[in-house]
């Protein structure tokens, strides 16, 4: 994930590109030219893809806004598909407003997911030993999709940032 300033100059400079790229693709008369152009802007989408405001307004679905929440405080993994015909890179906020319009959307692009299993899991790394417990019983949560000795070697997996800090 690459955060960004929403007010810096190579944000707005950015996306200022991005929109003049699109805008200019028509006025390519030579189809190969146009060709060209257009992968040019989907390499740059892919890019933009990976952008999130470092900080900004968080609106909840139940209405409440967060001011000035710290989107890089997430330390957000994304997992983006390389965009293809297959599916639009941005979808406008009106397609997906609702329940029943966001549901459809997600339904369109359901062949597009990241797989890993359990054994891919390395480290969950939690906050402190207050975490621990609340962690474990999630893992216990999840028992119909996993076996008990997947969930114990997956609580095994858990560390702190406390002890982190203090064994570094």
């Amino acid at each position: 994930m690459f955060y960004t300033n929403k007010s810096s100059p190579f944000t707005t400079s950015f996306i200022k590109s991005v929109e003049g790229i699109y805008k200019s693709i028509e006025d390519v008369d030579d189809p190969c030219s146009q060709i060209v152009a257009q992968q040019n802007y989907m390499d740059i989408l892919n890019t933009y893809s990976l952008m999130k405001n470092y900080e900004g307004g968080l609106k909840r679905r139940n209405g409440k806004t967060t001011r000035n929440y710290r989107f890089s405080d997430e330390r957000e993994w994304r997992y983006v598909p390389s965009i293809t015909d297959n599916y639009f890179p941005f979808i406008p906020i009106e397609n997906i407003d609702i329940d029943e319009k966001k549901a459809r959307f997600n339904l369109s692009i359901s062949h597009l997911h990241l797989e890993f299993c359990p054994d891919n899991i390395k480290y969950l790394i939690i906050e402190s030993d207050a975490d621990i417990n609340r962690l474990i019983d999630h893992l216990e949560s999840v028992k119909g999709r996993f076996d008990v000795a997947t969930r114990r070697r997956l609580a095994s997996r858990i560390l702190t940032a406390e002890q982190i800090n203090s064994d570094v």
